[in-house]
C-alpha cells in the first residue's frame, strides 16, 4: 500500500522572510571576477565565436588573445560550462585547452590534456601557482627564464603554468629584464595578484627633455581611457 505524506507549508515571520529574500537577491547580483585562459589565438578557426560567447557572460577585458578577464554575476561552474560548450564545435580542434581561475577562492577549473592536468593537480597545493602569458613564442630566453622559475608547463603556445616560490612581481621583474619593447607579458597568480606590460595603442611614450642621472630617460604610461589603467591599479 502506497503511503502519501502531506507536508504543510511553513509560513515564516515577515521580517525573516524579507531577510531571506534579500540574501537570495544579493547572491544573484554578487559580482565575481575570473581569469579565462584559452588555448586559442585571434586567427584560429572559431576564435571569434568563443569570444562572442564569453562576452555574453559579463564585462570582458583582454590581456592577450588567449587571456581574458571576466566580471560577471555567474559562478565559476556556470562560466566554465558555457565557455567550454562554445569550444565544443566541429571546426575547433578537440585539444584546445581551457582554464578558468577564481582568484577570490584561489580555485580553478580546467579542460586540459592529461599530462598538463596532472602537473597542476600534483603542484596546486605545494607552492605559488603562477601563470605567464606572452605573445612571442620565438623568444627562447623568455621560455628559458619561465622554466627557471620552477616546475613549468605550457597550457598553450603562449601561456604557461609555473609552480614556484616567486611572487608575481618578482617573476615579472625576472621575465621582463631583457624584454623587447613591443612584447606583451602578463604574470599573475592564483590569488589574483598581477603584473602586466601591455604595448599597444592605449599607451603613450614620453621623452624627458633634460637628462637626469637618477631617472630613466623614457617613461611609458597608460592613457586614461585604457582599461589597463584602472584594472592594473586595482591589482597592484
Amino acid at each position: 500500500m502506497k503511503e502519501t505524506v502531506l507536508h504543510r507549508r511553513i509560513v515564516l515571520p515577515a521580517d525573516q522572510l524579507k531577510q531571506e529574500m534579500a540574501a537570495q537577491h544579493h547572491a544573484k547580483t554578487d559580482t565575481h571576477a575570473y581569469f579565462i585562459v584559452l588555448g586559442m589565438r585571434a586567427g584560429d578557426l572559431g576564435y571569434r565565436q568563443v569570444i562572442h560567447e564569453v562576452s555574453k557572460l559579463g564585462e570582458v577585458a583582454h590581456f592577450n588573445d588567449g587571456l581574458l578577464y571576466l566580471t560577471t554575476t555567474l559562478s565559476i561552474d556556470e562560466v566554465f560550462k558555457r565557455v567550454n560548450k562554445s569550444i565544443v564545435d566541429p571546426g575547433i580542434p578537440s585539444d584546445v585547452g581551457l582554464l578558468i581561475l577564481d582568484p577570490s577562492q584561489e580555485q580553478a577549473k580546467w579542460y586540459l590534456n592529461r599530462d598538463i592536468s596532472q602537473v597542476l593537480v600534483e603542484n596546486w597545493h605545494n607552492k605559488s601557482n603562477l601563470f605567464v602569458c606572452h605573445d612571442n613564442g620565438a623568444n627562447k630566453d623568455l621560455v628559458y627564464n619561465i622554466n627557471a622559475l620552477g616546475e613549468a608547463i605550457p597550457l598553450s603556445e603562449h601561456i604557461w603554468y609555473v609552480s614556484t616560490s616567486y611572487q608575481p612581481r618578482e617573476a615579472y621583474q625576472i621575465l621582463t629584464a631583457d624584454n623587447h619593447a613591443d612584447e606583451r607579458v602578463t604574470v599573475f597568480d592564483a590569488s589574483g595578484r598581477a603584473c602586466s606590460w601591455q604595448s599597444d595603442s592605449n599607451r603613450i611614450t614620453i621623452q624627458l627633455e633634460h637628462e637626469t642621472p637618477d631617472l630613466p630617460q623614457r617613461a611609458t604610461i597608460h592613457q586614461p581611457k585604457s582599461w589597463q589603467a584602472s584594472m592594473l591599479a586595482s591589482f597592484l
